[in-house]
């Protein structure tokens, strides 16, 4: 029998359902939205290459998603880059996250 996922979860291929949860204050001052956007840029495996904070921003981004360190932790093990791509949207709908060229519009009008 097929699992049914709610809007907010994925599933990994090891078949562990996590719940993508709306982002709190307290890591949002950790820089959460840079974490966000160089993983929605570069994606996962460019960002884990080529820079050397990269597992570092991953597990911080997954932190905030999943409102868990632990979690996060055991999530790196078994999510695969479908998986993290999922996420990255999810977590986009979910926090009402725009895009950067909207935010940089948006910007611009209240600078006029």
């Amino acid at each position: 029998m097929e699992k049914k996922l709610k809007e907010n979860e994925i599933e990994s291929s090891t078949g562990t359902v996590y719940q993508i949860k709306s982002v709190k204050m307290k890591y949002m001052k950790e820089k959460f939205l840079n974490n966000y956007m160089y993983l929605k840029t570069l994606g996962v495996m460019k960002v884990l290459n080529n820079y050397s904070d990269g597992e570092v921003i991953v597990k911080n981004f997954l932190t905030a998603v999943l409102d868990s360190e632990e979690i996060a932790d055991k999530a790196i093990e078994e999510l695969d880059s479908k998986a993290m791509d999922q996420i990255i949207k999810l977590t986009k709908t979910i926090n009402e996250i725009e895009d950067e060229s909207e935010i940089k519009n948006e910007i611009t009008q209240v600078n006029q």
